[in-house]
C-alpha cells in the first residue's frame, strides 16, 4: 500500500494514529509532500505559523499595565494616510521578518508600506532571496483592540512570474506583487480574539486550525470548511448607506426581509475587522460587503493583501466574491494600495446580488 501521508521525523513508517489530531505543521508538511511544487512553501508557512503566535501575544497583552500603549498612537501616518498605532508597526515587524526569515521568499508588500520591500532590505542580508513573494495586512481592525474586540492578520503568497519565463531574469517586486488573486498559491488569515484560529489554503479546499495555548501548536480543529450555499447573516457598515448605489441599498433591504430568492431573513453581525466578520460568514454563511459610495466609489478594502486572500479563501470554500461587476481574482492591482468594491460569502446570496445589478431597480 502507497502511503498518502510522508513519515512523521524519526520514524520509519506511517501510522493513522499519529495524525489523528494534525497540527498545523504536519498540514502543511503533509501538503508540501504530496504536491513537490510547493515543498519550498513548508517553511515559508512556519515563519507564518510563528508570526501569528507572536502577534496573539502582543494583541493579549496589549491592555496590561506594563504596555498599556502598544495600542496607542506612534505619531506616523502611513501610506494610507492613517496614524499608525504602535500595535500596527509592531505586528507589521514581525510578520515581515518572520516570512523572510526561511529564505524562501524575495519580497513583501504590507498595508503599512507604501512599496514592496525586498526581503534582504527587511533582514539587513544580502543572502535572503527567493522564488516567491509575500502580501499582508498585519493587523487588520487595529482599533478594536482597544475595545477588547477581535482583530486579525491576512496574509497571500505568489511565485515570482519572472521564474516562469528565464531564472535569470532580472528581479521586479512590482512585477511579483501585481498579480492577479487567481495566482496565488496560498493565502489565510489569523484571527485573535477568544481563541487564536488560523485558517488557510493551499489551492485545495480551507482548513482551520486553533491555537492550543500560548505559545503552543496550532491544531486542526476546522477540517475542510465549506460555506453555506445561503446564509442567514450579514456584514455590512450601513452608516455610508445614503452614499450607495440604490440597487446595493436595495439588495440590503431584500437581505434583512428576506426576499431574495431563498426567502431567508439575514441578521447583522458586524464587528469592523474584515478577518472577523468573514470568518463568521465562512462559518455560518451570509454576505460580508463594502461597497463603494458617492465619495469613494472604490470603497475601503485593499485588493492585493484583503480583497485577494480572502476571495482565494473563500472561493475555495464553495463560496463567491464580486466588485458587483466583475471577480475578485481576475483583477490585476494597478497600484500596491488600490481598493475596491467588494460582495464575498454565499453563492446564492452573492448571485442574489448579482442578479439585481443586472436588472436594476
Amino acid at each position: 500500500m502507497l502511503m498518502d501521508e510522508p513519515p512523521h521525523e524519526g520514524t520509519t513508517s506511517w501510522s493513522p494514529a499519529l495524525s489523528r489530531q494534525k497540527t498545523l505543521s504536519r498540514y502543511v508538511e503533509v501538503e508540501t509532500w504530496k504536491r513537490r511544487e510547493l515543498t519550498d512553501l513548508q517553511p515559508v508557512m512556519s515563519g507564518i505559523e510563528s508570526a501569528c503566535r507572536g502577534i496573539a501575544t502582543l494583541v493579549r497583552r496589549a491592555q496590561c499595565d506594563e504596555i498599556a500603549g502598544l495600542h496607542g498612537s506612534g505619531g506616523d501616518t502611513n501610506v494610507q494616510g492613517e496614524v499608525q498605532k504602535v500595535m500596527d508597526v509592531l505586528a507589521n515587524n514581525i510578520l515581515a521578518a518572520s516570512m523572510c526569515a526561511p529564505g524562501k521568499m524575495d519580497y513583501v508588500a504590507s498595508e503599512e508600506e507604501e512599496e514592496p520591500t525586498y526581503c534582504s532590505v527587511v533582514l539587513q542580508n544580502a543572502a535572503f532571496r527567493g522564488e516567491y513573494a509575500g502580501v499582508f495586512d498585519p493587523l487588520d481592525g487595529s482599533s478594536n483592540i482597544e475595545a477588547g474586540l477581535p482583530v486579525g492578520t491576512i496574509f497571500g503568497i505568489y511565485r515570482r512570474p519572472e521564474l516562469n519565463m528565464s531564472p535569470n531574469r532580472a528581479r521586479d517586486p512590482l512585477e511579483a506583487i501585481m498579480q492577479p488573486g487567481s495566482k496565488l498559491l496560498a493565502s489565510g488569515y489569523c484571527l485573535y480574539g477568544g481563541q487564536t484560529i488560523l485558517v488557510l489554503t493551499l489551492g485545495q479546499g480551507v482548513h482551520g486550525f486553533t491555537l492550543a495555548k500560548p505559545g503552543g501548536d496550532f491544531v486542526l480543529t476546522h477540517p475542510d470548511m465549506r460555506i453555506p450555499d445561503r446564509g442567514r447573516l450579514y456584514a455590512i457598515n450601513e452608516g455610508p448607506s445614503l452614499q450607495w448605489d440604490p440597487r446595493i441599498a436595495e439588495y440590503v433591504r431584500r437581505l434583512k426581509l428576506g426576499e431574495g430568492a431563498g426567502n431567508v431573513p439575514h441578521r447583522t453581525a458586524y464587528v469592523g475587522a474584515m478577518v472577523a466578520d468573514v470568518h463568521r460568514v465562512l462559518v455560518e454563511g451570509g454576505v460580508y460587503a463594502y461597497p463603494g459610495t458617492e465619495s469613494a466609489p472604490s470603497g475601503k478594502i485593499r485588493l492585493l493583501y484583503e480583497a485577494n486572500p480572502m476571495s482565494m479563501l473563500v472561493e475555495q470554500a464553495g463560496g463567491l466574491s464580486t466588485t458587483g461587476t466583475a471577480r475578485i481574482l481576475d483583477l490585476r492591482p494597478s497600484s500596491v494600495h488600490q481598493r475596491v468594491p467588494i460582495f464575498i460569502g454565499s453563492k446564492e446570496d452573492i448571485q442574489d446580488l448579482q442578479a439585481l445589478l443586472k436588472e436594476g431597480v
